[in-house]
Parts: structure tokens; C-alpha cells; sequence
């Protein structure tokens, strides 16, 4: 079927009269594929109250229409403005930081956002803080638990050159994934913050406890990693190795690989997950994936391409979920569920003594698991 035609644009156009047939289409090519057949058989106002439902046209629309109003932003003020008014962001605190370094990384984090538009009131805060010499920027844990904050480091961000140096010198030093330039790390810090809402909405939005503790410990990033790897082939990734990075990178990836073929994957896209603690390494491979791809794009390394992949398919289908009928191992363990000790953690039995209100947590995830109920997991 031919999408979003003249008259399947009426409906949209009489809502939002001030944008052009061209922004519609562009917001219209984020709705996922799959979605399109489902529209072949529905009126043009059902098709626009799916769209908005579904897959948030709305806010699509809302994000495309406010590309130029960020692209012409000439203050900080503009930008706290801009982001409090389309982004959902709550507090923003900008005052002081370079304009166009922060102009120019916030056009790339829209591509985020227009890719992933559940991310709209996701993040709460973009704000700065000093620290001396230590990282460009950071995300953390709001006090919701599928909320973050993202603060730029004002030591690099009130000039622009200053903070491009400091990236430069990660690219150089293998510490950023190749190609990508100081306007990545917003996207980076997205890449997390995507994270921390798929740990939220896997844990059905309301074990508190288990989201925190999924976030500090990575289990939902672990599976998403490990559903990239499985679509990642080891070829691709030396064939990349070999033409975008240098002798001595390349070098590396052929050593590390004959220990451990994981993390010469890793390490080909960015050394910095290396350095981290064990537990943020998943959570790293993510944010930095995101950072190559929306710079990238084709370009980017396999492994980008398939995290990427994994999120957009797991997002983009209502009630989807990584590892579905998976109840990550310290869940199991706060509830007093046996486990069986295999990869997959499943589940086989509640101890006699748990308390009740983990045997009933327990049969409704059982449920879930067996498919007897289509309550998301």
C-alpha cells in the first residue's frame, strides 16, 4: 500500500495545520513497518488513533516540527527551553556552557529521539556539573525508577574546543567508537537512558526494587547485548576492523580474539567498556553503539547496527520484551524462588517457606511466562 497519501494525510493535517505535508511524511517513515499493514483495512480516523496510540505519531510529529526551532537556537536559554518544551525534560540547567557545543550535540540526540520517541519525559533533568578532568558527561537513575539524568560536565562544555580536544583524544586512544566526534556523547548518554526505560517496562512498571537493582547490575542490558552478538558475525566485524581502524587496533582485536571472542567484539567498537567495572561493561557496549550508529549510520560497526536493531524491535511492538518469560536471577533471589543454575535462569519452584506475596508474585509471572495471560512481563 501506498503510505500516507493525500487523503490519509487529511485527518493528520487538520489536527496539526501548521505543518507541512513533507514534515507529516517525515514523521510518518519513524512508524515501524510492521505497523503498516495493520492500517490497510482502517478508516482514516482509526488510522490516526492507532498511529497516536501505538506509536506515538503525535509526538513524532511534535519532534519533526521543532527540528528548526533547534537548529536556530542562539542561546542556552533557547536550548533549556527547547528541550523543557519538547523533550519532557523537567529541569534543565545550561547557563554558561558553550551554545554550539551544545546546540550541535542535542541535533544529534534528537535522531534518538525521533527513533525511539517513548523517550519523550524519559529523561528529567539536563544539567552540568564540575568535575576536573573526569568524564564529558554521565547519566544516572532518577528518583523514578524509568527516569534518568543527564549531566554534561562543565569543565569541557564551556568551550567548545576544549571539549572536542578531550573527545578527540578518546577517539585517538581507541576510547570512543570510530568515527564519531564530541557531539556522540549526548547520544552515549541516551543510549542508557533507552536502557534504563526497557529495564522499567520489563519489569512491568512496578517493581521498584527490581528496576534499581536491574540497573545497577545490567541484566536487561546483558540481554540485549547477547541478542546482538547472536546476529553478529565474527567476519563482518574483522572485515570493519580492517578498514576503519588502525594497525595497532587491528593487532589487538586479532589477540583478544583468540581469548575471548566477546571481547574482541567489544573492543573493536570501543576500548572504553574495557576499563569499566564488570557490571557496566553490557551498559557501556550499549551507550557506545548508540553513539557510532546515529553517526555513522551504514557505516557504523555490526555489533552498532544489531543493538540498535534489537531495541527498535523490541520497542516498536506493544507488549515485546527481551528474554520474555525471564525473571532475572536477583529477582529470584529476592522473592526466595529457586532457581535451576542455566543460562537462562528459569525459574522451577518458590521455596515452601517464601512469603506469600512472593508465591503470588510467582504465579502471576508464571502466567505471563506460559502465555495464559497478556499482561506484559
Amino acid at each position: 500500500m501506498r503510505f500516507a497519501n493525500d487523503r490519509q494525510l487529511r485527518p493528520i493535517k487538520s489536527r496539526h495545520p501548521n505543518l507541512s505535508d513533507s514534515q507529516i511524511r517525515a514523521a510518518l517513515l519513524y512508524v515501524p513497518h510492521e505497523a503498516r499493514s495493520k492500517l490497510m483495512n482502517m478508516s482514516d480516523e482509526d488510522r490516526y488513533n492507532f498511529l497516536c496510540d501505538e506509536h506515538k505519531l503525535d509526538v513524532l510529529l511534535s519532534l519533526v516540527a521543532s527540528q528548526d526551532i533547534l537548529t536556530n537556537a542562539v542561546t542556552t536559554d533557547d536550548l533549556e527551553d527547547y528541550v523543557k518544551s519538547y523533550w519532557g525534560v523537567e529541569i534543565a540547567d545550561l547557563g554558561g556552557l558553550d551554545t554550539e557545543a551544545m546546540r550541535d550535540t542535542f541535533i544529534q540526540m534528537l535522531k534518538v529521539f525521533l527513533d525511539f520517541p517513548v523517550l519523550v519525559g524519559r529523561v528529567e533533568q539536563i544539567v552540568q556539573y564540575y568535575m576536573y578532568k573526569d568524564d564529558l558527561a554521565w547519566c544516572e537513575l532518577a528518583d523514578h525508577p524509568s527516569k534518568t539524568v543527564i549531566t554534561f560536565n562543565t569543565f569541557y562544555y564551556t568551550d567548545v574546543i576544549s571539549v572536542e580536544t578531550a573527545y578527540k583524544n578518546l577517539e585517538e586512544d581507541f576510547n570512543a567508537p570510530y568515527g564519531t566526534s564530541y557531539t556522540s556523547v549526548g547520544v552515549h548518554e541516551l543510549g542508557h537512558a533507552l536502557s534504563t526505560y526497557l529495564t522499567w517496562v520489563h519489569h512491568n512498571d512496578e517493581l521498584e526494587y527490581a528496576t534499581k537493582h536491574d540497573w545497577i547490575d545490567g541484566v536487561t542490558a546483558s540481554k540485549i547485548v547477547d541478542k546482538a552478538l547472536m546476529s553478529t558475525e565474527l567476519c563482518a566485524a574483522a572485515d570493519y576492523v580492517d578498514s576503519k581502524l588502525s594497525s595497532e587496533a587491528t593487532l589487538f582485536f586479532e589477540n583478544t580474539r583468540k581469548r575471548d571472542i566477546k571481547m574482541a567484539l567489544f573492543s573493536s567498537l570501543s576500548r572504553y567498556s574495557l576499563y569499566v567495572d564488570k557490571w557496566k561493561i553490557d551498559k557501556e557496549i550499549i551507550a557506545e553503539a548508540f553513539a557510532d550508529w546515529y553517526t555513522n549510520y551504514e557505516k557504523a560497526h555490526p555489533l552498532s547496527m544489531n543493538i540498535r536493531r534489537v531495541f527498535m524491535e523490541t520497542l516498536s511492538k506493544p507488549n515485546s520484551r527481551i528474554g520474555r518469560g525471564v525473571l532475572p536471577r536477583f529477582i529470584a533471589e529476592h522473592y526466595q524462588i529457586h532457581i535451576e543454575n542455566n543460562p537462562f535462569d528459569e525459574i522451577i519452584g518458590v521455596k515452601e517457606d517464601a512469603p506469600e506475596w512472593a508465591k503470588e508474585e510467582f504465579k502471576k509471572w508464571k502466567k505471563r511466562r506460559d502465555g495464559e495471560t497478556d499482561e506484559r512481563i
